[in-house]
């Protein structure tokens, strides 16, 4: 009786996913050609544009560089993700951030060394 619980609460939570996933494409296709094509700035030359490539949405993460008449041009520096993997990416940010703090702690503990004894965790 326990399994047959269990099972349908994994069904049941399978489906509120896969209805989630359907929302969230659904709301990327609604977004206007206007705000897809916009560059958002995350610092040091990188930027996150959104755009319909090969009929898909994709997300670019990407390096750019200016020419001489100061026009931003992407680089081939940079990944291009699919719906799914921006979702999985987000879904990953607060385990990246953890990683991160306790590296940072780890560091601060060979402060007083120079960098290059620095153990990495």
């Amino acid at each position: 009786m326990e399994v047959t619980a269990t099972s349908d609460l994994m069904k049941t939570k399978q489906a509120a996913a896969n209805k989630s996933e359907q929302h969230k494409q659904e709301q990327l296709r609604e977004i206007p050609a206007r705000l897809v094509s916009k560059l958002v700035p995350i610092g040091n030359g990188k930027f996150i544009t959104i755009r319909k490539h090969n009929g898909e949405m994709k997300i670019n993460i990407r390096d750019y560089v200016r020419d001489s008449c100061e026009k931003l041009y992407s680089t081939k520096r940079g990944i291009m993700l699919n719906v799914q993997e921006w979702n999985n990416l987000k879904d990953q940010i607060s385990l990246v951030d953890e990683i991160l703090q306790k590296r940072e702690i780890k560091a601060s503990e060979y402060s007083h060394l120079n960098a290059r004894y620095v153990k990495h965790v």
